[in-house]
């Protein structure tokens, strides 16, 4: 027996819903509805709600529209039929929707109908009516249930009915008034509800005195529901506006004052500086909308405008880095618009509505706007750290002045917004002097793309390519206070093999001509709070479901997309991840069976993408405005920022990273590809990556350094001057290189590296913090000084050096010249001879000494050989390594091929040599190093020195070190942590490299820069997320580790680089302490090795080690033939059976070349970025126990291991027989040829069983 006082939870409808709805579909719903196709009619709603009881059955669900069915009505023109049919006034698709099904389990469609219709109403507070519309021979019972009713037609031919829910039968009618002395018995409890600060502060009576104290500028206003009231709300007109205008951008709001003569807008011609330009469209709103907080970096970037019109002149993508690097040039103050006209604005001081009403704060702002009929504003302020509540959605959620740090956010409402008689269009001729009002405010440059695209639809309909444009404007009041621009997506297929759309649509339910690219979107700032609206009419009136709005980087430019503009109502968008690409092997190979070219072919840089449909512009994502900032751009931090701005149901607007260089990727120009590989490379954040996540839209930049904490006020200082507060701290700055300190052995005693007075590992900074570093030392930790140190090799180095002093060929030579002014050749050919180490400095050239063993110095090696740097004037020292430390190459292969290149191309090599001194003297007085000693257990070294490349040792930054020791966070040579990120403050996480697990855990070693440093932020993210969960409590505390276990690392650690001799280089390894390979070699779990060809003949040299469980652990290859690194990551940690038997393949020999082998075409699916959730699925499969059968295949695996410790022979053979028996068999093999034919798009050489 069913009880019907049992709780019912309503909630959005999911796609795992759609079997147990269908059951509930019954013949009076087919009859009423029509026939239905369950996921097509939920994809393409505006809502869908679904009822479960607490056992998580599903008892109910509606589907809504904003068009009657399409047998009824088109759904661009169906209001004049609707009137024709039932003569309601006020009928449109902005406060009306449509339930194409509805339906209830029987015991309850007489109860829920009412709660349903609650729910509704409760989301979209603007909708008034819900109909329903059913065959006149329809016994449909649900719609002749309160709340619904039958509306008589006009026309009774019409085969029909019409049923219709109304708000106010609904939700009763809230009554608006003056507040009272009486209402403080009603109202006490609901602030005491919240907080009891206020009546410890002003006493039991404090509303009441409150409101006893009304005047002029102050009033109260209450609503009530059957006399008692249920919500306040107290204003004042006392507001300094001269205050909120130094730390708001209010200009777009006129700086909440009356429009005067004496307001001064622009800079005096005396000031004159670059600003950037405010747009009426982009000057508000959550981050994405607003201009990032920035403080202006002391370093000039790459390029800087010469003059201030260039910004002007420029896409929206490329003006903030314009902007900051004029600025930064002029040195000069932000220019900070005076406003002298009188007030135009009210502030908000108390508001608070029973959670049942919570949706109605609509019904308190009319009355509140006429007690200040003068005014046009109202404007709140609230602490960083309260949740955002209804009201504020529909409030302009106003951006911070560069270089301030208001305690609160602050929110602004225009009256306008109450007006109910929006109008949607499409744009006539007639409207061009309307839109040129609307766009006034905008740059120049933005103006001209509209009028171009504006001139496009009016007269030709068609862009220069033959897209389709289509433009719309939003009218109130007969003025034009919206507009539209868009062109049909005729580049669907690509976007869908590179981005991942369908994690929020089905593709397949979206016809191709109901896609859509905005390229400019202008709302007017007073009717902001109707974008939403706006979207869903154009959506609705255009016969589209999807709209996608492009962002490229800002070193992209000349390209199409450039041509649109920063759209307002970009915070109703959804930022889509891209999609990792199967590098795919030359059309010799994959023959005709290949994707097809345009899904293949680059359209240029690959832009960002955001994506919003009907049905996502309803979805009310929680607004949080906490200040999370980030320390550090590495790539644990890009990880912790993707993971937090690309989550699709919290929208967070105060994320900012704090970084000495920015955001990476953030440029005006692309890094210098010679540049580029003086460094190691870890396949996590590739530069077009980078681009294609658009970080920059989502998380503010401040440039510069972390310098102090203060955890007790939760304030940061940047750069030792600048004061910044933070909600929550996150620490991932990694390590860097550091100039390390000479011993100071003097080399003409013979002192040994074990008797020199101090140890290797000092520091520079630390021993001499006031003297600059000599100008030959280069510390190349990231693309900047990679660029700085490469300038320096070309401009200086190059030119002050003969190539006729080296015994070099002629045809040599040339290229080295060449290289001078174009280096983007490969290494050497020429084999030289080795010459060794000489201890006598005044038989020495002046070399340039590259000092560390790992990889990061050959790469540097190899990157000054492409550069043009002869291999005679190279040495490469390598200091002692202490054993726990990884060697540069753990394969002795890849250690030989690179070695013996060195040796002939005469770069001289030295081991377990310390460095002792430069120039023998004092290092506080060194401006450029001339001379080097090295000492070592045997005979020390001197070297004439020309620079000096330090890659020493990576430790933790001192002014991080500075800052967190100050701040009294435990530090033990790294920032102590536990396996929850968590520091000894609850509000400061850190994560990365420059962390280190609490001694409890019983092993100092494993840290995590031993794992992937993108699965390491990811984690650190999702933990954040999981902590402003809006369906859990926020735990009182921290949580604890009461086990101590040490950290899992999935993903593999990867690198790769350019070696000397041009050889293309990839390492992918599992995450583990270091052991050398003879040692594990020895061990029973090791398993094996693979390997093919040599890396100086053929393809080059490919290596897998495959363990115990036939498991690939480790990839390693070694080409001078560039070769698809990406897709040989996804090798990693899969059984050799996947990749066609390779173990048994390879003993028989037919497997000559892994670099063949891998190039082929049968592996593409391995390589597909979905292949990994496919896994996952076949794993559920065997953990899954199928129909009469007791015991799944995977816990009968599990009781055998649990028996024995391993499956015998026999047990296997009875595996096998139940794998098919038990149909296991049948149901991988469907999920094989479903994941084929949802992906065929990028593998069409498979063969499907329609092909066959």
């Amino acid at each position: 027996m069913q009880r019907l006082d049992e709780l019912i939870t309503i909630r959005r409808t999911e796609y795992i819903d759609i079997p147990q709805i269908e059951e509930l579909i019954t013949e009076d719903v087919r009859e009423a509805f029509g026939r239905i196709s369950l996921l097509k009619i939920i994809e393409r709603s505006v809502l869908s709600l679904t009822l479960v009881k607490e056992n998580k059955d599903i008892i109910g669900s509606i589907c809504l529209y904003d068009y009657p069915i399409r047998a009824r009505a088109a759904q661009e023109s169906w209001e004049a039929w609707l009137q024709s049919v039932i003569g309601l006034p006020n009928i449109d698709a902005k406060n009306s929707l449509f339930a194409h099904l509805i339906v209830i389990h029987p015991v309850y469609e007489e109860t829920l109908g009412m709660d349903l219709c609650k729910a509704i109403f409760s989301i979209l507070f603007e909708v008034h009516n819900i109909f329903v519309m059913t065959e006149n021979s329809s016994q449909f019972k649900i719609v002749k249930n309160s709340p619904f009713k039958l509306i008589e037609k006009k026309n009774q031919e019409e085969e029909f009915l019409i049923y219709v829910a109304y708000r106010h039968d609904v939700f009763p009618v809230l009554f608006a008034r003056i507040a009272s002395v009486e209402d403080n018995d009603d109202l006490a409890p609901l602030f005491n509800s919240q907080t009891d600060l206020l009546r410890k502060t002003y006493g039991n009576y404090y509303i009441a005195e409150l409101v006893e104290a009304q005047n002029d500028s102050l009033k109260c206003v209450v609503v009530e529901c059957e006399r008692k009231a249920v919500g306040f709300i107290s204003a004042t007109t006392k507001v300094n506006l001269d205050l909120l205008n130094k730390e708001y951008d209010l200009d777009v709001f006129n700086g909440l004052r009356k429009p005067d003569e004496g307001d001064v807008t622009e800079r005096p011609s005396d000031m004159k500086t670059v600003t950037v330009p405010i747009k009426q469209d982009e000057s508000y709103n959550a981050k994405e909308e607003q201009a990032t907080l920035q403080v202006p970096s002391d370093e000039v970037g790459n390029s800087s405008p010469s003059e201030p019109d260039t910004v002007d002149s420029s896409p929206w993508t490329r003006r903030h880095l314009l902007s900051e690097d004029y600025t930064a040039k002029s040195n000069r103050e932000t220019f900070v618009p005076t406003y002298c006209g009188q007030p135009d604005a009210f502030a908000i001081q108390m508001y608070a509505i029973k959670p049942d009403f919570e949706t109605r704060f609509i019904d308190m702002l009319p009355p509140l706007f006429d007690q200040f009929p003068g005014l046009n504003y109202a404007v709140i302020s609230v602490p960083r750290m309260v949740p955002v509540f209804p009201m504020l959605r529909h409030f302009v959620h106003c951006r911070v002045r560069r270089g301030q740090d208001p305690p609160g956010e602050l929110y602004v409402f225009h009256r306008a917004g109450l007006l109910r008689d929006l109008q949607v269009r499409r744009t006539r001729q007639s409207d061009t002097e309307q839109i040129d009002h609307l766009l006034r405010r905008m740059a120049p440059i933005d103006q001209a793309l509209i009028r171009q695209d504006l001139k496009a639809f009016v007269t030709q309909g068609r862009d220069r390519d033959g897209a389709i444009v289509i433009s719309f404007v939003a009218e109130s009041m007969g003025h034009i206070i919206g507009l539209i621009i868009m062109r049909e997506e005729h580049n669907i297929e690509w976007i869908r093999a590179h981005y991942d759309i369908e994690e929020f649509i089905y593709y397949d339910h979206h016809a191709r001509n109901e896609h859509a690219t905005l390229y400019h979107c202008v709302v007017a700032a007073s009717f902001h709070c109707r974008r939403e609206v706006f979207l869903r009419e154009v959506l609705r009136l255009a016969n589209k479901t999807c709209f996608y709005f492009r962002i490229l980087p800002p070193y992209a430019s000349g390209t199409f997309y450039d041509k649109a503009t920063l759209i307002t109502c970009l915070s109703a968008f959804y930022p889509v991840r891209p999609r990792r690409q199967i590098i795919f092997p030359p059309k010799e190979t994959l023959g005709v069976k290949g994707p097809e070219d345009a899904l293949l072919n680059s359209t240029g840089f690959a832009p960002a993408i955001c994506l919003t449909t009907p049905k996502l512009l309803t979805e009310q994502r929680v607004l949080l405005n906490v200040r999370i900032i980030v320390v550090g751009a590495s790539t644990t931090g890009l990880a912790v920022l993707e993971t937090l701005a690309g989550c699709s149901y919290i929208n967070f607007s105060n994320v900012v990273l704090l970084s000495e260089h920015g955001l990476p990727g953030d440029t005006l120009e692309l890094p210098d590809k010679d540049a580029e590989k003086f460094l190691t490379e870890d396949h996590c954040f590739p530069i077009n990556l980078l681009g294609q996540l658009a970080l920059r839209l989502s998380v503010h930049v401040i440039h510069g350094k972390l310098t102090a904490i203060d955890r007790k006020f939760k304030k940061i200082t940047i750069d030792g001057e600048r004061s910044f507060s933070y909600d929550y701290l996150v620490i991932t700055t990694g390590l860097q290189y550091h100039a390390c300190c000479p011993n100071g052995a003097d080399i003409s005693q013979m002192v040994t590296t074990s008797e020199a007075p101090y140890l290797p590992n000092r520091r520079f900074s630390v021993e001499f913090p006031n003297c600059p570093l000599p100008r030959n030392l280069f510390l190349i930790n990231n693309i900047h000084d990679a660029t700085k140190a490469l300038r320096w090799v070309r401009t200086e180095y190059l030119n002050s050096i003969n190539l006729d002093d080296f015994d070099i060929p002629e045809w040599k030579k040339k290229t080295m010249q060449k290289r001078r002014f174009d280096s983007q050749t490969d290494g050497f050919g020429q084999l030289n001879t080795l010459h060794t180490l000489s201890g006598d400095a005044s038989k020495q050239r002046d070399l340039i000494v590259v000092y560390g063993y790992n990889l990061d110095a050959y790469a540097c090696v190899g990157a000054l050989l492409n550069a043009g740097v002869p291999g005679e004037c190279i040495a490469m020292i390598h200091p002692p390594r202490h054993s726990h430390e990884k060697p540069a190459f753990e394969d002795p292969e890849v250690e030989r091929v690179i070695h013996t290149y060195l040796a002939e191309s005469e770069i001289q090599l030295g081991r377990n040599f310390s460095l002792a001194r430069w120039n023998d003297s004092h290092m506080d007085d060194v401006e450029t190093i001339e001379q080097l000693a090295f000492t070592s257990e045997e005979k020390p070294l001197k070297l004439n020195c020309k620079a000096l490349f330090c890659f020493h040792e990576k430790t933790v930054d001192y002014d991080l070190f500075n800052a967190t020791n100050n701040a009294c966070l435990v530090f033990d040579s790294r920032l102590v942590i536990d396996i929850n990120f968590h520091t000894n403050d609850p509000a400061i996480r850190a994560a990365g490299p420059v962390t280190k697990l609490q001694r409890i855990y019983y092993n100092d070693l494993w840290r995590h820069e031993l794992g992937n440093s993108r699965e390491v932020g990811n984690k650190l993210g999702q933990q954040l997320l999981r902590l402003f969960n809006p369906c859990a409590a926020a735990p009182p505390c921290p949580t604890r580790d009461g086990c101590h276990l040490l950290p899992d690392f999935e993903q593999p650690k990867v690198v790769s680089c350019e070696l000397p001799g041009g050889y293309h280089y990839l390492s992918v390894t599992k995450p583990a302490l270091y052991e050398p390979l003879e040692k594990r070699m020895i061990g029973k779990d090791f398993g094996r090795l693979i390997k093919t060809g040599r890396a100086d003949q053929g393809n080059g040299y490919f290596s897998l080690h495959i363990n115990q469980y036939n498991l690939v652990q480790s990839v390693v290859c070694l080409s001078k033939k560039p070769f698809p690194a990406s897709n040989y990551i996804r090798l990693y940690n899969l059984h050799e059976r996947l990749f066609n038997n390779l173990v048994s393949r390879f003993d028989e020999g037919l497997i000559p070349d892994l670099f063949e082998f891998f190039n082929d075409v049968w592996p593409l699916a391995i390589y597909h970025d979905r292949f990994d959730e496919f896994l996952g699925e076949v794993r559920d499969l065997l953990i899954t126990c199928p129909p009469n059968v007791k015991e799944s295949l995977a816990q009968k695996v599990l009781d055998m291991l649990v028996e024995t410790g391993e499956v015998k022979p026999s047990e296997i053979a009875e595996l096998k027989a139940l794998y098919e028996k038990d149909g296991y068999k049948r149901a991988v093999e469907q999920r094989l040829l479903k994941f084929i034919h949802y992906n065929y798009n990028l593998l069409p050489m498979y063969a499907k069983p329609d092909l066959v």
